[in-house]
């Protein structure tokens, strides 16, 4: 029905809502290659027919209720008079609410309202929807907190314990911490999201996704800062780096497929060339090298939930269903011995396996429940001896912040 328009850097269309005629409906398009105030981001009214026109200036969720398009912007909610038999604009916006909850991550704000005049939000109090780095042991006590709440994303652990590369600032670039010396040093300085790092096996080099270019292409920097950033694998799709084996040789990503949803490939670091791994007509993601190279753990969506399975890399279709309740974001230890994953309840999880002289997988051993900053892409790690976790937590529990319910909510607009 849409189409991404590359004149405007849009990356993304999401939040589509019908207005009451069932033909016409509201939608964002927005940008990961621009902070949140720029103009890139726009509301759109479109048809079914596919004719579109800008209505708004703004990144998030646009509803229709009572006469007005509601959005959030800057924090606070604001409704514009629309004419839904029209289709226009009509007046100024005008405030309705101060302090409602946004999801940066999603581009959306917390709130809904029915053609009744009945409007909920979510207010968005002290740190919500911000997230602290924390290390956790296996029962999930704190170790120590890395920093201040902010706005976090996918951190990751260097193989020897002593940096962590994570995504943090709006739109969102690279920042590695010295976990010795507790020095954080920017590392990447594009003017668009960098996101899902994977750091060499030697430490030496990381690997993350950027919208940089377009569409979230693949890039490789030197950890020394001295390098430029180099362009590795470039294509229309979304992509985004999930491992890099033990041998340094290939590297696992995820595509976002024209028709397939997500498949696994497979980049080779000496020849530059990629490859499917594993491409169906379901979505695949999240791919983990086990230590030896001989398999890999992943997620899908083939069952009626997402589970965790492996399979082998020596080209037979044998699998083996890891989770039984449901389960995203899995990783291997270092040494070979554990499979971690996020149940579909919110509990970390570990199941002892072997490779040798066959894989042979045990039953899950429940760690801890984890409330973790929402996202497509694993927001914690684990360290190498398998004993810590570095966890992307979020700083308040939704519960815990009130809704709030207005009825008759036009009335409370000052006109």
């Amino acid at each position: 029905i849409t189409a991404l328009d590359e004149s405007r850097n849009e990356t993304t269309h999401r939040w589509p809502y019908f207005l009451p005629d069932g033909r016409h409906f509201l939608f964002l398009a927005g940008s990961h290659a621009v902070e949140q105030s720029s103009e890139a981001h726009v509301i759109y009214l479109s048809s079914l027919d596919g004719e579109k026109r800008i209505l708004v200036h703004a990144r998030s969720n646009p509803v229709y209720s009572q006469g007005y398009l509601l959005y959030e912007r800057e924090g606070t909610l604001m409704a514009q008079p629309f004419d839904p038999d029209r289709l226009e604009l009509g007046g100024e916006p005008l405030p309705v609410a101060d302090g409602v909850q946004y999801d940066s991550g999603f581009f959306r704000g917390t709130f809904s309202a029915s053609e009744n005049g009945v409007l909920v939000y979510q207010s968005a109090i002290g740190g919500a929807g911000l997230s602290q780095i924390v290390r956790v042991d296996r029962e999930g006590r704190p170790i120590d907190e890395l920093v201040e709440p902010g706005e976090f994303y996918c951190p990751r652990l260097s193989h020897d314990g002593r940096w962590l590369m994570v995504t943090t600032g709006d739109p969102g670039n690279l920042w590695s911490h010295d976990l010795t010396r507790n020095v954080v040093t920017r590392f990447t300085f594009g003017a668009s999201m960098d996101y899902a790092s994977i750091w060499s096996p030697d430490d030496t080099q990381i690997v993350f996704g950027s919208f940089r270019n377009g569409m979230g292409d693949l890039f490789m920097k030197s950890l020394s800062g001295s390098g430029e950033v180099r362009t590795i694998v470039s294509s229309e799709w979304l992509k985004s780096p999930s491992d890099w084996s033990t041998d340094g040789g290939t590297i696992l990503y995820d595509l976002q497929g024209k028709d397939s949803g997500m498949d696994i490939w497979s980049y080779s670091v000496e020849t530059g060339e990629s490859a499917p791994l594993l491409e169906s007509s379901f979505s695949e993601s999240s791919a983990h090298f086990s230590p030896d190279g001989k398999y890999f753990v992943y997620e899908s969506d083939e069952a009626e939930r997402i589970q965790i399975y492996v399979r082998s890399l020596d080209g037979t279709e044998r699998k083996w269903q890891i989770s039984a309740g449901g389960g995203i974001w899995p990783t291997w230890s270092d040494d070979g011995s554990e499979i971690f994953y996020i149940t579909g309840d919110g509990q970390m999880a570990a199941v002892p396996v072997r490779t040798t002289p066959a894989f042979e997988a045990g039953n899950s051993e429940m760690l801890f429940r984890v409330r973790l900053q929402a996202n497509v892409i694993p927001e914690y790690d684990v360290a190498a001896d398998g004993q810590s976790f570095m966890i992307n937590r979020m700083t308040i529990d939704d519960t815990m912040t009130p809704l709030s319910l207005v009825q008759n909510w036009p009335l409370t607009l000052d006109h």
